[in-house]
C-alpha cells in the first residue's frame, strides 16, 4: 500500500481522460454503461451542456441511467436501441429526453459502442436541432420564399451529418449533400489546419474534372487570407463570383479555371469560429447564386461545422483511451481509477504486483479494500473532494503526507 499514482501525471497536458474532453461539444454529452446483455447502466459521465438541458448536477446524474431521462413509452425503445448497438457498434435515433421538471425535448441521437479503462461503455451526443431546425426553417422558408423540397433538404442535411461520428463519412456526407442542394458541379470542403486551408474531401458530377481540380490545388496551396478561400476563411464572410472581377480575389495560378465558372464558398463556423470553408461551383455560365443560396448552403456549413467537430472529440476520446490503457498495461506503478461511487474500475499491471490482486479479483470491488482502516473515516470527504476537482491529491498514510500521490475520480 506504498505506491500510488496520479494517472493524469502520466499523460500529456490535452490528452487527458475523456471526461474531461466532453465538454468541448456544444452537445448534450453522456457516457453511460452497458452489460453485454444490452441493459443500459449508470451514467459514468456527463458534460456541462447535458447537466444545463437537463436541470440535473452531475452528482444526480451519476445516480440515474437513460432510461431514467426518456419519457417511460420510449423505454423499450431505448432498450431495444442499446441492442442495435451492441450489434452494429454505431446507431443514430430520434428520441426524447426529459428534464428534472418534467420537459421533453426532441433531439437525435448519436451513440458509439466504446470501451473505456477497459470498460464496455456507451458514448451518446444528443443533437438538439430536431425542433429548432423545423422552426427556423419554416420561417426562413417564408422570408425567402422555399419551396417544401428546401425546407426538407435543410433538415434532413443536418440528420444525416450527424448520424455517424467517423470524421470521413461526415466529410463525405457534406459534400455530396452540397452538390445536390446547390445544383453544382462540385463541391469542396477545406478546413483550417496550421494555418492552411486542406482539403479533406469533395464531391464532384464528372470524374476527370475531380483529378484536375484536385491537381490544380496542390500545386497552389492556400493560406488564410490569400486567394479567395483563403479570405473567406479570413473574414468569415461568403463571397461569389458576381462580387468582383476574379483577378482581384484570387490567386494568380487560379484565374483560368474560375474566370469562365460561377462560384459562391461560405465558411464553416463553429459559433464564431471559421473551421474551414466550402466551396460550390459550376460552369454553368447561366447559373447565379441567389440570397437563398447564400443561407441555404450557410445553414448547411454550419451543421456541418458542428458534425465535424462532435467527430474530432469521438476520435480525440478513442486515442485518450488508448493511452490511458498503453499507461495500465505498461506502468510498473499503482495505477488505479475509480467510479463515481468510489468502487475501483481500472487497475494497472503494477497495482497487480503491489497489492497482489488481480484484475478479475478487483475490479467493482470497493476503495475501502485498500485503504488502512484508520483513514475509512476520510473517505467521504476525499469523494466530496474528487467530485469537486476531479482527483484526490495529498493523501495520507501512516501519518505521513504523501505530496506527489493522487487518486483520479471518475
Amino acid at each position: 500500500m506504498d505506491e500510488r499514482k496520479q494517472i493524469d501525471r502520466d499523460c500529456p497536458e490535452g490528452e487527458k481522460l475523456y471526461g474531461r474532453m466532453l465538454n468541448d461539444s456544444d452537445n448534450a454529452v453522456f457516457v453511460h454503461e452497458l452489460t453485454k446483455e444490452g441493459v443500459p447502466g449508470k451514467f459514468i459521465e456527463v458534460n456541462d451542456v447535458a447537466c444545463q438541458v437537463l436541470g440535473y448536477t452531475r452528482k444526480e446524474l451519476f445516480t440515474l441511467t437513460p432510461l431514467n431521462i426518456v419519457p417511460a413509452e420510449r423505454s423499450h425503445a431505448t432498450s431495444r436501441a442499446m441492442e442495435k448497438l451492441l450489434a452494429e457498434r454505431q446507431i443514430s435515433f430520434e428520441t426524447w429526453l426529459v428534464s428534472k421538471t418534467g420537459k421533453k425535448i426532441p433531439v437525435v441521437m448519436n451513440s458509439q459502442l466504446l470501451r473505456l479503462k477497459g470498460e464496455m461503455t456507451v458514448l451518446s451526443i444528443a443533437h438538439g436541432f430536431m425542433e429548432s431546425l423545423k422552426t427556423h426553417g419554416k420561417e426562413l422558408g417564408k422570408l425567402l420564399d422555399w419551396k417544401e423540397e428546401d425546407l426538407s433538404l435543410f433538415y434532413m442535411a443536418g440528420h444525416l451529418f450527424c448520424s455517424t461520428l467517423e470524421q470521413e463519412q461526415v466529410f463525405q456526407e457534406v459534400t455530396r449533400r452540397c452538390v445536390d442542394a446547390l445544383h453544382v458541379d462540385y463541391c469542396l470542403l477545406r478546413l483550417i489546419e496550421d494555418g492552411r486551408l486542406i482539403l479533406r474531401n469533395s464531391f464532384f458530377r464528372r470524374a476527370e474534372e475531380k483529378e484536375y481540380v484536385e491537381k490544380l490545388l496542390a500545386e497552389n496551396p492556400i493560406h488564410v487570407g490569400e486567394g479567395i478561400a483563403g479570405k473567406v476563411a479570413q473574414t468569415g464572410e461568403p463571397v461569389t463570383s458576381d462580387s468582383l472581377p476574379v483577378e482581384e480575389l484570387t490567386m494568380p495560378g487560379y484565374v483560368d479555371y474560375l474566370k469562365p465558372r460561377n462560384w459562391l464558398l461560405v465558411p464553416m463556423k463553429l459559433k464564431e469560429k471559421v473551421i474551414g470553408v466550402l466551396t460550390f461551383i459550376t460552369a454553368d455560365g447561366k447559373r447565379m447564386f441567389s440570397h437563398r443560396d447564400f443561407v441555404l448552403a450557410q445553414g448547411i456549413a454550419n451543421q456541418a461545422a458542428v458534425a465535424i467537430e462532435n467527430a474530432r472529440l469521438f476520435e480525440k476520446v478513442v486515442r485518450s483511451e488508448r493511452l490511458y490503457r498503453t499507461i495500465l498495461e505498461s506502468s510498473a506503478d499503482a495505477i488505479v481509477s475509480l467510479g463515481p461511487d468510489l468502487t475501483i474500475i481500472a487497475w494497472s499491471e503494477g497495482a497487480e504486483q503491489i497489492f497482489g490482486y488481480t484484475r478479475e479479483e478487483i475490479i467493482g470491488r470497493p476503495l475501502d479494500i485498500l485503504v488502512p482502516e484508520h483513514e475509512l473515516p476520510t473517505l467521504p470527504q476525499k469523494r466530496e473532494e474528487a467530485v469537486r476537482m476531479g482527483f484526490i491529491r495529498g493523501w495520507r498514510h501512516n501519518g505521513e503526507p504523501r505530496t506527489g500521490d493522487s487518486w483520479t475520480l471518475k
